[in-house]
């Protein structure tokens, strides 16, 4: 787990937080009480800083890297396999499918969905509870109850996931 110091920033890893092998945690970055950060994800926290969320969850191959000020993950947050992430805010409870680009000065607000490979241009807005999807993206509707229940199921399973693998209980290395 690379925690890099970058000038006077340094890293901010909660004790109950994961990183995992090969993700890098670079310069002004908090991850807060019982976060994870998956395989070879890189937070860049070199340029901006960086904040994920209590009980949040950045997968496999995300790269977070603000190009000024802060980018902000809220709590319960997934952020899909595969994303990227320049500055913006991402509010709590919010999932992120795989492969989405949100570009800086994006907003997400709280109880949202972003749809598997869509596209967030610089600045775009959505108020909570949307579910976005698009190459650019856009709000398409509100975000049923039914899809409120992945949101909830997503960051519950990457929680007691992480907790499997601090405890060791089922890795075997």
């Amino acid at each position: 787990m690379p925690l890099i110091k970058f000038g006077d920033a340094e890293p901010f890893v909660h004790r109950t937080a994961y990183v995992a092998d090969g993700a890098y945690i670079i310069g002004a970055v908090r991850l807060k009480e019982h976060s994870s950060v998956w395989y070879n994800a890189v937070l860049r926290g070199d340029t901006g800083q960086i904040e994920i969320g209590e009980y949040s969850n950045v997968q496999e191959c995300v790269v977070i890297s603000p190009s000024s000020g802060m980018t902000k993950v809220g709590s319960r947050t997934t952020i899909g396999a595969g994303s990227i992430v320049r500055s913006a805010i991402i509010g709590n409870s919010v999932l992120i499918g795989p492969r989405v680009i949100i570009m800086d000065g994006s907003r997400i607000e709280d109880g949202s969905i972003v749809s598997p490979g869509s596209f967030i241009p610089a600045g775009f807005e959505a108020q909570p509870g949307s579910y976005i999807a698009g190459f650019p993206a856009k709000v398409i509707g509100q975000v049923k109850p039914t899809q409120a229940k992945l949101i909830e199921e997503n960051w519950r399973k990457l929680f007691i996931l992480k907790d499997e693998y601090i405890s060791g209980t089922k890795v075997q290395r």
